[in-house]
């Protein structure tokens, strides 16, 4: 497997990891991890910032299905909490216990954000079918736990984006809340090593390039200077007192004027990053659409304090921002509404 080491600060420290440390020591479950499901992990956790070592994010694996990543409510409250915008919140549930609602009021927003949620869309359920201990025992509890995430996370989308709580996976069980400890001196020295050993074999790749590179011809230049005689180019950039302003050279200067002039442009590992973030966050979009917006309303409100999100996302990632404008126009014709009509 890949040792990619990931290295970021969260509000309680920098973070390492890798993808040994995380096999070693942070999934939960008795299924057999692969590599794709630890680097989406890790991509994560360093996206949103996350030290998985306090619980506030979990990776979880049971059997041949799928992983699973869940994030702890109070990590929904502490990010809301830091945020400026966040006003405060209110959760309720229906007299039989059916429906939960959470209200989420942001700063500059003319209406609370609301979400609602069905019991039985989201209890949790044994193998037998029958509801697990925490849904068996506290069920109003556990509903208003899954609207309040879901409102916060709508609320957020750039603190809470790709976060999703335990308790809005029914195929989840209890999880352990308490710190993961691990040898950190072993894990580091082990680390370092490899660290070195990608190093030399860099520099080793970078030598064996710089072989194979074709020898360069160096130009000419015609010389007005010397009647027109050709001139190696280096000759005019070392030693020629006359180089600027000589017609030889008027071509070459006005291009590298305008290359200074223009900005630099995103390196490579910058750009990916970028279009990685808007990835998640449209996958978080397009979920959120599907599952938890049930009215014409809710879907008006959540396109209108959205909008300048998806804007941006459609301007790095046109394929993902695709993906929310089809979610959305699904979720109109499921709703009744005539296509093409702009709720916003």
């Amino acid at each position: 497997m890949n040792e990619q080491i990931v290295k970021y600060e969260t509000g309680y420290g920098e973070i390492t990891l890798s993808p040994n440390i995380v096999k070693k020591y942070l999934v939960s479950g008795a299924g057999n991890i692969t590599e794709q499901e630890i680097m989406m992990f890790l991509a994560l956790c360093k996206y949103q910032k996350l030290n998985p070592f306090l619980r506030e994010v979990y990776l979880i694996k049971y059997g041949a299905e799928k992983a699973t990543i869940v994030t702890g409510k109070e990590t929904f409250l502490k990010r809301a909490y830091r945020n400026p915008k966040y006003q405060g919140h209110e959760t309720g549930v229906s007299e039989d216990g059916q429906i939960a609602w959470a209200k989420v009021y942001m700063k500059g927003y003319q209406v609370p954000i609301k979400c609602e949620v069905d019991y039985e869309e989201y209890v949790g359920v044994k193998r037998d079918g029958t509801p697990n201990r925490m849904w068996a025992e506290k069920p109003r509890t556990m509903l208003k736990k899954v609207a309040l995430v879901q409102a916060l996370r709508e609320a957020l989308p750039e603190d809470l984006g790709g976060l999703y709580s335990q308790e809005e996976i029914p195929s989840v069980g209890e999880l352990s809340i308490d710190p993961v400890v691990m040898n950190a001196e072993t894990e580091q020295k082990t680390d370092a090593k490899k660290e070195v050993l990608k190093e030399k074999l860099k520099k080793q790749k970078r030598f064996i390039l710089e072989k194979e590179k074709p020898a360069t011809t160096e130009s000419f230049v015609l010389c007005p200077e010397r009647k027109n005689d050709q001139v190696l180019k280096s000759f005019c950039n070392n030693e020629c007192e006359d180089r600027e302003g000589c017609p030889a050279w008027e071509d070459e200067d006005r291009a590298a004027q305008t290359k200074t002039a223009q900005a630099s442009p995103k390196s490579e590992s910058a750009l990916s990053e970028e279009i990685g973030r808007a990835k998640m966050i449209a996958d978080n979009f397009v979920a959120h659409i599907k599952t938890d917006i049930k009215s014409e309303k809710h879907l008006n409100n959540w396109i209108r304090n959205n909008k300048e999100k998806i804007e941006e996302i459609m301007a790095v990632d046109p394929e993902s921002g695709g993906r929310i404008e089809e979610a959305i126009e699904v979720k109109k014709e499921k709703l009744g509404i005539e296509p093409g009509t702009s709720l916003i």
